[in-house]
């Protein structure tokens, strides 16, 4: 894990709460993870 930090904001009038993980893959590769509620998306990916 590279980092973690939490967003607590608005986004287009609603309230959001993010959970966000950056991560070192195995091979190089670099990703964005982020949590809201319980579900995890893709924020970004490079290789």
């Amino acid at each position: 894990m590279l980092d973690r930090w939490r967003y607590d904001g608005r986004w287009w009038e609603r309230e959001i709460h993010r959970d966000y993980l950056l991560l070192e893959l195995r091979g190089g590769g670099v990703v964005e993870l982020f949590r809201e509620g319980e579900a995890w998306w893709v924020a970004r990916a490079n290789d």
